[in-house]
């Protein structure tokens, strides 16, 4: 690894490959240093159950416009929503006229939070809704599901400015696959941290690194906003970029995939207000849930047995306590406690202003910065992050042949 690259690339998720693809075909000096032992970030597509299974990124969100979606459509999954809903605080399956009375309530909360926020509005979400406490629960899941957040965690802005063009597709062979396949050939250096940056001679900058020090002329932050907080800038970052990543926290959208000997057709696919699942994606005897965001927020200090327990209580409730006995392996993501990225994906607290945007902002010409946070209308979603490495790696490189 040369320790004079003209650009160093932090972070080898969705955004750093992007960037690290986008450098490599220019002919551009780079090396892309990741923090793990694995690449892909917050796509993580597990195997240990004898499937490709996602534990992290699921759905190529809004894929008519999508760049990780660059195949045909048949070769994707095309379901997204469960289609029963099980009321558990009454214990029981909700009649068709429940079903639809909930649904167009959530959907009325929806409405009147784009409104605010298109308005410019942007008050915590919760203070935007109202209801019965029996309504208000199915609610808080579905801004969980949406957001990663509860509602008095994210305001209106954020909720409006989100993108979807309703095409949501699965890839069977992976989606966390999918994005690491992406980084063949690509100069990666796993399990290299950087702790530090700092102002070197030369005009350029010093990355302190276990394995080193780097002298690049340019960095390309694509972490997290925790990770990014955990790294020591000297001189420190502007006010204006800590303010941005203050109020650009990660959520929880922790998700538990249990293997079965086979699937019951009266197990459906289904919801409630604590988790949701699918039931035999690609005729597999597989269940995928999420888990509510602050249930799985709860609950993840326990470690994965307590999330698998917990669905697994669930399942029981919902399909009777024979579904325990047909279990043969399950898996749980902890992503608030995984190392290097802490958190599911970014939701910006009220306030107001535009945080994604100064965050998306370079500093000095040298410190350029991408990552799902950063995307303007496609953030929480790898996509976004996608495109927003696409965008750094252009900005650090024209910062470069302008010097």
């Amino acid at each position: 690894m040369s320790s004079h690259p003209d650009i160093v690339v932090i972070g080898a998720g969705a955004a750093g490959i992007a960037a690290a693809r986008k450098l490599d075909a220019a002919g551009a000096s780079y090396v892309v240093l990741e923090a793990a032992a694995r690449i892909g970030g917050r796509g993580l597509t597990d195997h240990s159950l004898g499937y490709p299974v996602d534990l992290g990124c699921t759905w190529l969100h809004s894929a008519d416009e999508n760049p990780l979606a660059n195949a045909p459509k048949d070769s994707f999954g095309h379901d997204l929503d469960p289609s029963y809903l099980y009321l558990d605080d009454l214990a029981r399956w909700a009649s068709g006229q429940e079903q639809a009375a909930i649904a167009a309530y959530v959907r009325a909360c929806e409405r009147v939070i784009t409104q605010a926020g298109e308005r410019g509005e942007d008050p915590p979400v919760d203070t935007l809704v109202s209801g019965e406490p029996h309504f208000r629960r199915h609610f808080e899941w579905w801004c969980g599901a949406y957001t990663s957040v509860t509602p008095p965690e994210i305001g209106a802005l954020d909720w409006a400015r989100y993108r979807d063009t309703g095409e949501n597709w699965t890839v069977p062979t992976g989606f966390g696959a999918r994005i690491a396949r992406r980084a063949g050939g690509l100069a990666i250096y796993r399990q290299t941290p950087v702790l530090s940056i700092e102002d070197a001679p030369g005009g350029r900058l010093s990355l302190v690194t276990p394995a080193g020090v780097l002298r690049p002329r340019t960095v390309i932050l694509t972490g997290s906003p925790p990770a990014l907080q955990r790294i020591r800038f000297r001189p420190a970052l502007p006010d204006w970029k800590q303010a941005a990543l203050e109020r650009l926290p990660l959520g929880r959208a922790n998700k538990v995939v249990v293997r079965f000997d086979g699937l019951d057709p009266e197990w459906c696919s289904a919801r409630s207000a604590q988790i949701s699942v699918r039931f035999g994606r690609y005729g597999r005897p597989i269940a995928e849930a999420f888990i509510e965001a602050s249930l799985a927020r709860a609950l993840e200090p326990e470690g994965e047995a307590a999330q698998i327990a917990f669905v697994l209580d669930q399942y029981a409730a919902m399909y009777g306590n024979a579904v325990k006995t047909r279990v043969r392996g399950a898996r749980a993501s902890l992503w608030g406690a995984t190392p290097w990225i802490w958190g599911a994906y970014s939701a910006m607290t009220p306030g107001g202003g535009d945080p994604r945007a100064d965050l998306a902002r370079p500093v000095d010409g040298r410190l350029f910065f991408a990552g799902e946070a950063t995307h303007p209308y496609f953030f929480t979603a790898a996509h976004g992050a996608w495109l927003s490495g696409e965008r750094a790696a252009e900005e650090a490189m024209e910062a470069i042949s302008e010097r």
